[in-house]
């Protein structure tokens, strides 16, 4: 089913938003997971990986991060890609993880 933006436009509006182009719909989902969050900001991504390189950039990472052994490759690749060293540890997971030293 392919829903046309001035379908979109319409629902919105009779809710009070005024959406002139898609990247209306992105600035006001950005806002309402942030207001859902309690955080100033929100920003949406195309995928984790992205999340993750620009959480590691944000936080001026550098030096070595442990992750577990048995990971998705993109994991070491985008510590690499932010200039950062991945070290494997030898750890069960399931769901999420923390990449060590970054909370």
């Amino acid at each position: 089913m392919f829903i046309e933006i001035k379908d979109i436009q319409k629902f919105l509006a009779k809710k009070g938003y005024r959406i002139r182009d898609p990247w209306d719909i992105v600035d006001l989902f950005e806002n309402k997971v942030a207001e859902y969050a309690g955080s100033k900001y929100a920003v949406a991504l195309d995928s984790c990986t992205n999340a993750l390189f620009l959480s590691l950039k944000f936080l001026k990472a550098n030096g070595d991060v442990t992750i577990p052994k048995k990971t998705y490759l993109s994991v070491p690749s985008t510590i690499m890609h932010a200039n950062c060293k991945p070290v494997f540890e030898n750890l069960e997971w399931s769901g999420i993880y923390r990449l060590k030293p970054y909370q």
